[in-house]
């Protein structure tokens, strides 16, 4: 009997179980399906000027929905005028009142500026008893309040154009600081924040020099030696940041940042997605710091470059083809010599001509054509005879035959040839076959014509001359 009332007890306890299941999940599915209406957003706007824990919880629940759709132009105006009407209120209440509705408001304003950049630029611009925004969150930072909707914010901010402060010093000097606990501590959470909030600076950057950059570029090296040593997630951050200030401001990086970049090279080849970040440092090295890009890094970017050109790895070679072209083209002019490594280490020739070959994808094939026309537009006569050596003008005619190329392509590969040809007219080793070329007269692209109109005269030229002294 005693078994029989405890069994029914747990039938009971098991029914009473599912019911309240049932009824959450009804709930949950009535949540889900439930559709706000734009009204009840501006509503809950309007309510949030009186500060109360439920009104800001409540508006943000809504500006995380509507942020998931599609509003009109008139729908982000009105959002923008009632935000205006807003921000004062929130500022202030933050300046003078730092409690437990800090974190909410905070995030409030994170949810706002992510509407229109002129909610940003509007929270920037705004002042309370001579605070800025800037100054406020500088303050959040130094004094470890609400750190990481703080950064949250600032990120938001900074990935606007025109946000750029005077305010902007204190704030980088303090996340620099404030940097250097993290990394004791291996934050990572707020090393990934403050690495974006960099990244969103350095990419919307203005052209004057509002304050002295050597802080934020301090920050953005330790961030990525950071990342190359505890090998983060987040290092393509980082990178991006990184790659900012190399491009951006006109200082010796090589020279100081020589075993970080090793490091990275290093790194790049176990992490091949971030091959194209990389060779972009490379391109602007190449471009603005010529003197010690090659007297340091020269070697490396060779074997570099061998290694992924070799490792097949189909959507990085056009980034290591197309960096290449650069330092041919860059380089070149100014210094026959500096291509020398290149020209010894016959290994990098021989695979960007294999590159042209048919089995390659078309975006491979074509980067090659242009590292090709590049590097014999930009080669001396000796490094011209290492070019013939390797057959690439019997290459370059094999490739014309090809009409799957488009009409840039073609063009590449008759400058080429045609650059070929004039420099080394009497030293071709072979009979140059004039079927490739015929069928190129008549393309409707008018330089492809003229080209190969010329290329055929100085063809026909060759051959009778070289038929001339075989019968001699």
């Amino acid at each position: 009997m005693l078994n029989q009332k405890r069994e029914i007890f747990r039938i009971n306890i098991r029914q009473q179980k599912h019911q309240e299941i049932f009824q959450q999940k009804r709930i949950l599915s009535q949540q889900k399906e439930q559709e706000y209406s734009f009204q009840q957003l501006i509503d809950a706007m309007d309510k949030a000027k009186i500060i109360t824990l439920r009104n800001l919880v409540e508006l943000n629940g809504y500006l995380q929905y509507f942020t998931q759709k599609k509003l009109t132009i008139e729908q982000i105006l009105l959002i923008e005028s009632n935000a205006n009407n807003l921000m004062p209120i929130l500022t202030n209440h933050i300046v003078y009142n730092v409690n437990d509705l800090t974190k909410e408001i905070l995030k409030l304003l994170v949810n706002l500026t992510q509407f229109s950049e002129k909610i940003s630029i509007n929270l920037l611009k705004y002042s309370c008893s001579d605070c800025n925004i800037i100054q406020i969150l500088s303050s959040f930072i130094l004094n470890r309040i609400e750190v990481i909707e703080t950064l949250n914010l600032l990120m938001n901010l900074w990935s606007n154009s025109n946000s750029h402060q005077i305010y902007d010093q204190n704030l980088i000097q303090t996340i620099d600081a404030f940097l250097d606990i993290c990394i004791s501590i291996k934050d990572n959470m707020k090393i990934l924040l403050i690495s974006k909030c960099l990244k969103n600076y350095l990419q919307n950057i203005s052209d004057e020099n509002i304050f002295e950059y050597e802080y934020l570029i301090n920050i953005v090296r330790k961030l990525l030696n950071y990342g190359i040593q505890e090998t983060s997630d987040f290092i393509d951050v980082q990178i991006e940041a990184y790659c900012s200030i190399v491009q951006v401001f006109n200082h010796n990086f090589v020279i100081q940042d020589l075993n970080m970049i090793l490091n990275l090279l290093d790194y790049c080849m176990k992490r091949t997605e971030l091959i194209e970040i990389v060779t972009r440092i490379f391109s602007y090295f190449s471009i603005n710091e010529p003197d010690s890009f090659y007297e340091k890094l020269i070697i490396s970017v060779i074997y570099f470059s061998k290694h992924i050109i070799k490792s097949s790895l189909n959507e990085q070679i056009p980034c290591i083809l197309n960096l290449c072209s650069i330092i041919f083209h860059q380089q070149c002019e100014k210094n026959y010599n500096i291509l020398w490594p290149f020209y010894n280490d016959t290994v990098i020739i021989m695979e960007i001509i294999r590159l042209q070959e048919d089995c390659q994808p078309r975006k491979i094939r074509e980067a090659s054509i242009r590292c090709i026309k590049i590097l014999i537009e930009n080669s001396n006569e000796n490094q011209i005879q290492l070019l013939i050596f390797s057959k690439i003008h019997l290459k370059l005619i094999d490739l014309l035959n090809d009409f799957s190329l488009n009409s840039s392509s073609i063009l590449f590969t008759l400058i080429s040839l045609n650059n070929l040809i004039k420099i080394q007219r009497n030293k071709c080793p072979e009979f140059l076959e004039l079927q490739n070329l015929i069928l190129l007269t008549k393309s409707k692209n008018k330089d492809i014509q003229k080209l190969t109109y010329e290329i055929i005269q100085q063809v026909e030229e060759i051959n009778y001359n070289l038929m001339s002294n075989i019968l001699l």
